[in-house]
């Protein structure tokens, strides 16, 4: 990614000296961006461990059992709305079942002893952003977490309850689990979560469960995922290109702050 920033910046116009400088400027960005990713699986480390303190012999197995046992029932390759349509479609479709939604899952979260949080509707932009990408290859009825809630858990016991209680209602008329992920015993850069894709009312939407002492540590771990997902993985990360009137912090301000706007201001010069 350095060498095609470099011969990017260079076929540009620029001489030598100035590619390399602002090599070694992204370098340095990548560089923040990497130590505050192992700053954050080491809080997530910490978190967890909170978590099994707090949980009497077994319960961690048993928890580690159910939500590996949930996504080998639940792996289908691909998951789909059963109804395709166009981002704006799939947005209005999900705002008209969002009350069926919530109702269904909330008390299934909340009679295991857990909190439950309603998420906003993911806009129509970023759900054509998905849509673009490699994975989704244009295809918008794959986008299934345009309504998203979380189950908020302080004890390992009602996490498993709440998974056992999913799994009593699968197919049961109301809710049909299409997808399971298990992050639990697969952590994604050290956060641990369990997410679950289910159908209710004709529309397939997003359940994360996860724990409360990993919750709370997220919001700092958020502002770098939404930073490298800005990023989009290209080498295009320039300080000074001298193109058009900057904005008014450097890149790498704004990458300390977690300021995305700006950044992709800067990724757009």
């Amino acid at each position: 990614m350095l060498l095609k920033a470099a011969v990017e910046h260079r076929e540009a116009g620029a001489d030598l000296r100035t590619a390399v400088t602002h090599l070694a400027q992204l370098a340095k960005i990548e560089k923040l961006i990497e130590d505050e990713k192992q700053k954050d699986a080491d809080a997530y480390k910490r978190a967890w461990e909170d978590c099994k303190r707090d949980a009497e012999e077994g319960e961690v197995d048993y928890l580690n059992l159910a939500c590996a046992e949930l996504q080998e029932a639940f792996s289908p390759e691909v998951v789909r709305q059963p109804v395709a349509c166009s981002a704006r479609e799939l947005v209005a479709r999900a705002s008209d079942v969002s009350d069926a939604f919530h109702a269904t899952l909330r008390p299934i979260v909340e009679e295991a002893g857990g909190t439950y949080k309603e998420g906003p509707l993911k806009l129509e932009e970023r759900v054509r952003d998905k849509a673009r990408s490699d994975d989704y290859k244009g295809d918008v009825a794959r986008v299934v977490d345009v309504v998203r809630a979380t189950g908020v858990f302080e004890k390992i016991p009602s996490f498993k309850e709440a998974i056992a209680a999913l799994r009593a209602r699968d197919d049961g008329g109301d809710l049909r689990i299409r997808r399971a992920k298990d992050r639990i015993n697969n952590p994604k850069a050290g956060y641990m979560d369990m997410l679950i894709n289910v159908e209710i009312d004709n529309h397939v939407g997003e359940l994360q469960l996860s724990f409360k002492k990993l919750l709370d540590i997220k919001p700092s771990a958020h502002r770098i995922y939404n930073l490298t997902r800005t990023l989009g993985g290209e080498g295009r990360i320039l300080d000074e290109l001298g193109l058009s009137t900057p904005p008014k912090i450097t890149l790498h301000e704004a990458c300390e702050s977690g300021d995305t706007e700006v950044v992709q201001k800067w990724l757009d010069r």
